[in-house]
């Protein structure tokens, strides 16, 4: 069975090395929370506060953050292959090396994020505000950016 923890106050919770497939952590303040190297697979974070949350190396496939709270919060060398982050505030997080492969980013807020070295094939990034962001040697191949925010982005030696 899954764990349920919506509405739930988890802030500065380590769920270091977890293993939630299908978890719902809907609306729960996860601030500061740890998930390095957890595994939720298809996890819902719906409207969840995970501002500063730690995700490297997560796997977090199929996850839903959906109109999340994930400023300054760091996903590095993490999948999140087909997870949603639609209307998801990401101000200031870091997905360096992560794997978006198919990941929908539609109308998120993604101003300063740092992406370096990202897998974002097939990603969708439409009408995403991606200001001053950092897409340096990105993959973007099947990529869709249609009507994105790109002032001041650097895409370096991205694959476009």
């Amino acid at each position: 069975e899954r764990v349920a923890m919506e509405d739930t106050q988890c802030a500065d919770a380590s769920f270091q090395r977890a293993v939630g497939p299908k978890a719902q952590f809907c609306r729960a303040n996860l601030t500061n929370a740890n998930f390095t190297e957890s595994t939720c697979q298809g996890a819902n974070f719906h409207q969840a506060v995970m501002s500063n949350a730690i995700l490297t190396r997560s796997c977090m496939s199929n996850g839903r953050f959906v109109a999340a709270k994930l400023d300054s919060a760091k996903l590095d060398s993490g999948t999140f292959q087909s997870a949603t982050f639609q209307d998801a505030d990401m101000t200031g997080a870091v997905l360096s090396k992560a794997d978006l492969f198919s990941a929908n980013f539609d109308k998120a807020e993604m101003k300063k994020v740092i992406c370096e070295e990202a897998t974002a094939t097939a990603a969708q990034f439409v009408k995403s505000k991606c200001e001053e962001a950092n897409f340096a040697s990105c993959e973007f191949l099947d990529a869709k950016l249609m009507q994105a925010e790109l002032g001041a982005t650097s895409f370096n030696a991205a694959d476009l």
